[in-house]
């Protein structure tokens, strides 16, 4: 039985290395970024650091640090865990959270895939036939000629495309800000719903004091009357 093998290889090392060379002297604007805002605060005037104390219970006037850190799970300086369990709940199946982490993963995906454009792509190929000669080739009546044949053909092809003028590099720069957009998208989705289900917590907590509030007065009233 016969065995031919054929191997193939494009492009030569010369040409690689004289697109590696070019792709190194890539050119293009850098992206500079914006100067932050001047202004410090949510208001034109500058807010008072203190609230007016009172004489009632808890009437001790209150500070405010506009520079203090404020851990990500601020929710727990309440020491509540009826508070913790619902903000547990409710990151764990809000639909507009897991909607912004797909969002922010598909942004990561394309920053990636983007940057392999950098590199040299790399394709290899490899097939195997069987074939017969043709009893009108002249090689099929030379003594011990077989009547088939396995011809194996290996196929490697190596392309790079140069970066020169930094189109891809502005690309992947574009592509980084939005991956950024969307982490902070989910930030504040996360900030959003943590706050939501915080105001509706005492919301609810402040109705009951007063629905008890009140049946405590119509008790009262109602043995008032009595006597």
């Amino acid at each position: 039985m016969k065995q031919i093998i054929s191997i193939k290889f494009s492009p030569g090392s010369s040409l690689l290395a004289l697109v590696l060379f070019l792709g190194g002297c890539a050119v293009g604007p850098d992206f500079k970024k914006p100067d932050a805002p001047s202004a410090d605060s949510y208001s034109p005037q500058a807010l008072p650091h203190t609230t007016t104390a009172s004489a009632g219970p808890l009437g001790k006037a209150q500070t405010f640090t506009p520079a203090a850190a404020i851990p990500a799970d601020w929710w727990t300086l309440f020491k509540s865990p009826a508070i913790n369990t619902l903000i547990a709940r409710a990151l764990k199946n809000n639909p507009t959270i897991a909607s912004a982490q797909a969002t922010l993963r598909q942004a990561q995906q394309n920053v990636i895939a983007q940057q392999g454009y950098f590199f040299p792509s790399v394709a290899t190929n490899y097939s195997v036939s069987r074939d017969k000669i043709a009893g009108n080739d002249p090689s099929a009546t030379m003594p011990g000629t077989p009547d088939y044949y396995n011809l194996h053909t290996a196929q490697l092809s190596v392309g790079y495309v140069p970066d020169i003028f930094g189109g891809n590099r502005r690309q992947v720069e574009s592509l980084r800000a939005q991956l950024e957009i969307q982490h902070l998208q989910l930030e504040a989705s996360y900030i959003t719903l943590a706050s939501n289900v915080v105001a509706a917590a005492l919301q609810e907590a402040t109705l009951r004091a007063q629905i008890k509030a009140t049946r405590e007065i119509v008790k009262l009233n109602n043995e008032n009357l009595d006597i």
